[in-house]
């Protein structure tokens, strides 16, 4: 399949766990790829991955079972993402954005990540991002830490977050350093 240019992997059913080590044929036009469920560990490690991890520009996450932060795993794997997405992905409660992980991510997708309390965003993280959505993270009571950094960012949807949320983006007075951003949503 050498012009396989997006691939989208699902398990039958939330128990079942997605082995990726058979896959690996050469897709040198793969820049697209959805995994939807529990992946085996090692995954990273796989040819998927590890062949063309790099260049991936698109990845798409549902229902995984990363159990710690998944930028600090994915970052090295996949430098020139430029689309992001966790979708009921369980992971730590704490996720670390670090300077210079993704470089090139324009837009990051965060959603229904039911462990989540905490987003810290590094001085030099997400040098391109336009977009970044957060939504319906029930644990995140807090503004993620340096978010006012994201000078590049157009859009930010914050919607359906902890309660005390929208009191911590106002007592912050989180409009006045967001000026920058043409369309935010809180």
């Amino acid at each position: 399949m050498p012009f396989l240019s997006s691939l989208l992997i699902s398990a039958r059913d939330v128990n079942e766990t997605l082995c990726l080590q058979a896959l690996a044929l050469k897709f040198p036009k793969l820049h697209r790829l959805v995994v939807r469920r529990r992946w085996a560990d090692e995954t990273l490690e796989y040819p998927i991955f590890r062949d063309h991890g790099k260049h991936l520009k698109y990845l798409a996450l549902s229902w995984c079972q990363l159990g710690e932060d998944p930028f600090g795993v994915l970052a090295p794997h996949v430098p020139n993402l430029t689309y992001l997405s966790f979708n009921r992905v369980n992971s730590a409660s704490t996720l670390v954005l670090s300077a210079g992980c993704f470089p090139n991510l324009k837009t990051l997708v965060l959603k229904k990540m039911p462990n989540v309390e905490q987003l810290e965003i590094g001085h030099g993280a997400l040098p391109c991002i336009q977009g970044l959505y957060i939504m319906s993270l029930a644990q995140l009571d807090k503004v993620p830490q340096g978010i006012e950094s994201l000078l590049s960012l157009k859009k930010l949807w914050l919607l359906y977050l902890h309660a005390e949320f929208r009191t911590q983006w106002l007592t912050n007075g989180m409009h006045q350093k967001m000026q920058h951003v043409p369309e935010i949503r809180v």
